[in-house]
């Protein structure tokens, strides 16, 4: 699939491709071609309308569609675990979220696959429509509305409009499943004129879907009652998972799944890399490794899991980037938020984190410690460690802070 980028053109590997068994290759570019390609205008909708044709064409199974700003990719998870009690399905594997790993995920979709569960991501304004027109989904769920992107779209009322484009492309038969207690709900329930499931994590919310009660079990999770009778053993800790989960139960109770199957799937569920993995790494550290992505409700929501931890919490926070002119601000607020939420010490990383570290002290917080990036991050990390400390990893992407993980596995061994 010869794709082009703004530094690569995938055309320049296609002979060699065919000369080591691929069978034939889309090509779009002017002039001569090899043999045993097929020429088509534009790869990447080429690419799109194979995807689509045999999604609907010779698989013909519904679509579940999910985006938001935050716990898009938890949700999705969780919905997989659900329905997977009763259907055959397939998922969005990793991050193939956008233009190109959506298709690249319908086509592998089997004769008998009975439900897809795909997430969708966005670079700006129109990526959501054109995935979801490919789509057609039976469901389209917005987990919320948040900043995210906020440099990219400039307001969390575009950035509304941008999760919006998926509810706007459902059919009218089609069930949209929002975020009651979000302040963008009316915006996005007035984007659709069929069937509305509106959700909440929250016993008191007015959503339609809310747990009859949750009971609180710190890092070990919830149990949460959604149908009368079945008290669920949820094992994520933390509010936004349980809000996570009711977006998710929104779903499979529309496609029938058996509340008793749903929670003894729920004790096993696992979540995608890097959110929010808890390792008892030995020598009595344990870590939250929720290093995949941040953004401040992210941030905020983890801070909180962390302020389950019975001994020391140690917070190891990065930049959060592509938040634009919020970004001074989010680093601020997170640092207000790392004093006030019980953190024990505080190792910033990144040249924006700076902000949050002297925030944090301002608000009083006294061991406060800046490292420049993660390999100076993990030089002034393993000093600080002792048994019985729990230590959480959360930053954007592009910090890595995952690359710390080799450095804590080595404490353990040393320690």
């Amino acid at each position: 699939m010869p794709l082009v980028g703004a530094q690569y053109d995938g055309h320049d590997h296609v002979v060699a491709a065919l000369d080591q068994g691929a069978v034939a290759s889309l090509w779009a570019r002017p002039g001569t071609a090899p043999e045993r390609v097929i020429r088509v205008d534009d790869t990447l909708q080429a690419l799109q309308n194979l995807g689509a044709y045999h999604l609907h064409q010779r698989v013909k199974c519904p679509v579940v569609a999910i985006t938001g700003s935050t716990g898009k990719t938890t949700t999705k998870d969780l919905v997989a675990c659900l329905l997977a009690t009763r259907y055959k399905l397939l998922k969005t594997p990793g991050n193939y979220h956008n233009d190109v790993g959506v298709p690249l995920t319908l086509l592998e979709l089997e004769r008998d696959t009975q439900l897809a569960v795909i997430e969708i991501a966005m670079r700006g304004l129109e990526q959501i429509r054109r995935l979801a027109t490919l789509l057609k989904p039976e469901m389209g769920l917005v987990t919320n509305v948040g900043v995210s992107h906020i440099e990219l779209l400039g307001s969390r009322q575009r950035i509304a409009q941008a999760k919006g484009e998926l509810i706007e492309a459902l059919d009218a038969r089609a069930t949209a499943v929002l975020p009651g207690d979000s302040d963008f709900f009316e915006y996005l329930s007035s984007l659709h004129q069929g069937p509305l499931v509106s959700f909440s994590g929250d016993p008191a919310s007015s959503a339609a879907l809310k747990p009859l009660q949750r009971i609180e079990r710190g890092l070990e999770g919830w149990g949460v009652e959604f149908e009368p009778g079945h008290l669920w053993d949820f094992p994520l800790p933390g509010e936004h998972h349980v809000e996570d989960l009711a977006a998710a139960w929104a779903v499979a109770k529309h496609f029938q799944v058996d509340p008793g199957a749903a929670g003894e799937a729920l004790r096993h569920v696992r979540l995608s890399h890097l959110r929010m993995e808890r390792h008892d790494l030995g020598n009595g550290l344990c870590l939250l490794n929720d290093a995949y992505n941040a953004a401040p409700d992210s941030m905020r929501s983890a801070l909180k899991v962390l302020g389950y931890a019975p001994g020391r919490k140690l917070a190891v926070l990065g930049d959060m980037l592509e938040l634009g002119a919020y970004e001074e601000k989010a680093h601020e607020e997170l640092g207000q938020w790392v004093a006030e939420l019980g953190v024990d010490l505080l190792l910033a990383v990144g040249q924006r984190s700076q902000t949050m570290a002297r925030s944090a002290k301002q608000a009083g917080l006294t061991a406060v410690l800046w490292a420049a990036d993660t390999e100076a991050a993990a030089a002034m990390l393993a000093p600080q460690l002792s048994s019985g400390d729990t230590l959480l990893l959360k930053a954007s992407r592009g910090v890595g802070l995952d690359r710390l993980v080799p450095e804590l596995e080595k404490w353990q061994d040393d320690a």
